[in-house]
């Protein structure tokens, strides 16, 4: 059996402790193959006798396991766990002896309030995977830079003056470093596009990043995109599909590889998909939504009507990833893979079959 042990630099939690206002009694270790042995660490009181309460969300199954105090401080507490034989998520949390519980705190998803400072509790999270089951070789080790294209760097004027309104209301155009819109309605745009990437290139090999993953680049109403109008057209804003094959091969001749994000679980409102359905009972899009009262009553994602939700029927599994689908379609022109967004909202069955 393997020994995972829990590593994380000083620099990288100090950090962390601060934005939670100084408090990081735990870290949870990275994933880990089944099977392995991991090591959880916790900073508590000296006479607080912690458990830790484990969970295999897929067999779902409980046991408790009991920390022992380090030898040197009697506050660093400490116990290694058996992972699993099969892949799954093990959820945790920490159970003083006072009746505290500790678990962990991270920023609110989901919300269309800013999220700095917004904070929820949860439990603590390992992923378990299968060591005959695991990312490409050149995955590991990699350096990863995430951009958000429209804020990052402008290469074409022009671009960002080509898009049409958002949900109806006009965009806002702002100057490089004006402060967004408040609070935020995905309408404020400032110009950055694929061409820009393409010239912050020697800027993000000197910075030795191995690969750039962008959040999403399809045609969408707003700046962030995660509400694709279609899934086949870069987004007018950022540019066209062939400055999108020239950043693939500038960046590989650079040693960089590049990820897209795929938002497989909801689209835009205003989509033709989604506005055939609304159309027509007898269009073929009508079943890729979820409709409880066709045409004005259905589920979005997190209950936001400019993003319905697709329903998991195989005609939907097909246009994402079929022979001709979207998935296929991206890694002809040279990607490296896909980033999948809303991953818990979509069974683990469309992901087997996704990464087959």
């Amino acid at each position: 059996m393997t020994s995972y042990p829990q590593t994380a630099s000083h620099v990288s939690l100090e950090a962390a402790r601060r934005l939670r206002n100084g408090v990081l009694p735990h870290v949870p270790p990275a994933a880990a193959p089944t099977g392995a042995r991991v090591r959880i660490d916790l900073q508590a009181p000296a006479d607080s006798d912690p458990e830790a309460i484990l969970s295999d969300i897929r067999r779902g199954v409980t046991w408790r396991v009991a920390l022992s105090p380090g030898p040197i401080s009697a506050e660093a507490w400490h116990a290694e766990i058996l992972l699993p034989q099969e892949p799954t998520v093990l959820t945790y949390s920490f159970a003083l002896a006072d009746g505290r519980t500790i678990r962990e705190r991270r920023q609110i998803e989901g919300i269309t309030e800013p999220l700095y400072g917004v904070w929820q509790e949860q439990d603590f999270r390992i992923a378990v995977y299968s060591p005959r089951s695991v990312p490409p070789q050149w995955v590991r080790g990699a350096i990863i830079y995430q951009i958000f294209p429209d804020r990052f760097a402008i290469g074409d004027p022009g671009n960002v003056s080509r898009g049409g309104k958002v949900y109806e209301q006009e965009p806002l155009y702002l100057e490089w470093g004006e402060r967004p819109e408040h609070p935020p309605k995905g309408r404020d745009f400032y110009g950055g596009d694929l061409r820009g990437i393409i010239g912050k290139l020697d800027y993000l090999a000197g910075l030795g990043i191995t690969c750039i993953y962008l959040t999403p680049i399809f045609a969408a109403p707003t700046n962030h995109r995660y509400d694709a109008l279609d899934y086949f057209q870069i987004d007018p804003r950022l540019g066209d599909e062939a400055d999108f094959d020239d950043l693939v091969a500038a960046a590989a001749g650079r040693g960089i590889r590049i990820l897209l994000d795929g938002v497989f679980n909801h689209c835009s409102s205003a989509s033709h998909y989604f506005q055939e359905a609304k159309a027509s009972l007898r269009s073929p899009f009508y079943r890729w939504f979820d409709f409880q009262r066709w045409p004005d009553e259905y589920t979005g994602w997190v209950g936001v009507r400019e993003m319905p939700e697709f329903v998991e029927c195989p005609e939907v599994e097909e246009f994402f990833f079929g022979s001709g689908g979207v998935a296929r379609h991206w890694l002809c022109h040279g990607i490296a893979g896909w980033r999948l967004d809303v991953a818990p909202w979509i069974s683990d069955e469309y992901w087997r079959r996704f990464r087959r």
